[in-house]
């Protein structure tokens, strides 16, 4: 099945995690990718298809197309230099995927320091907020339409404990997916957001190795298993795809049913 074919995607943190299956899916239905992160290889230790192969070489290997561009999403230069990129590989812009964001450590707010609620908010709200205007920009001088999915999570929805300023953060991504939906409809861009639940990526390896750990996070999911980097990637791949067309503004959550409690 290839709803993307002939499409230009960008896919933000796109080297591990559900940025990477993202980038793969997203190429597998006939899109051409853009890989943006820090560095190109997988984070190790994590749930990687393939980890030996940067995602961009995977895809590929896989006979599709991508090429990787380095990219700090919160720095204002890195963020447009990788939508010039794209156009000028592709000639246009017609996805975006902001998946790239960061979670230091298990700390009370009384705890958390000023340094790290910085360094998480630049990421993940301020990387997702650049992001945003550069595809708003991008889309509207390409004569309209197009589609952007910010991947937040169910952090932005509910409070999870010993984790303040990462649910600052997705929150403050869930509210500005809302307004962006509102403002660039008119243009016939479509902005929405996936709220994953608990994924088994690098990002939780430590907590997942540990089989106390991963017993609990699996009894806070009514679903009989945690979720996996794919289930986030077919989810955002819907909403990149025409079925989607009619959708902005809405917030998926993929997550196992935790929020339905």
């Amino acid at each position: 099945m290839e709803r993307l074919s002939g499409r230009v995607a960008i896919v933000t943190g796109s080297s591990s995690g559900n940025g990477r299956a993202i980038a793969l899916r997203l190429a597998a239905e006939g899109a051409r990718v853009l890989c943006c992160d820090i560095v190109p290889d997988p984070r190790p230790g994590g749930f990687d298809d393939e980890p030996t192969y940067a995602t961009h070489d995977l895809i590929i290997s896989r006979k599709g197309e991508a090429a990787f561009q380095p990219c700090d999403v919160g720095e204002e230069s890195a963020v447009a230099e990788a939508f010039l990129a794209a156009t000028r590989k592709w000639g246009a812009v017609n996805a975006v995927v902001l998946n790239a964001g960061i979670f230091h450590r298990d700390v009370s707010i009384a705890d958390e320091s000023s340094q790290e609620h910085d360094s998480i908010m630049r990421v993940n709200e301020r990387g997702v907020w650049l992001g945003l205007r550069e595809a708003g920009r991008t889309f509207i001088r390409q004569g309209g339409s197009g589609r952007v999915v910010c991947i937040a999570s169910i952090a932005g929805l509910v409070g999870l404990a010993l984790e303040p300023s990462y649910c600052a953060s997705k929150g403050a991504v869930v509210a500005l997916v809302r307004e962006a939906a509102l403002d660039l409809a008119r243009h016939r861009i479509n902005v929405n957001a996936i709220c994953p639940g608990f994924i088994a990526t690098a990002m939780l390896q430590q907590e997942l190795a540990d089989p106390e750990y991963r017993g609990q996070l699996e009894s806070l999911t009514p679903w009989p298993r945690l979720g996996t980097a794919n289930d986030v990637a077919g989810a955002t791949a819907f909403l990149l795809s025409d079925d989607a067309e009619w959708i902005t503004g809405s917030i998926l959550a993929v997550d196992g049913g935790y929020t339905c409690r």
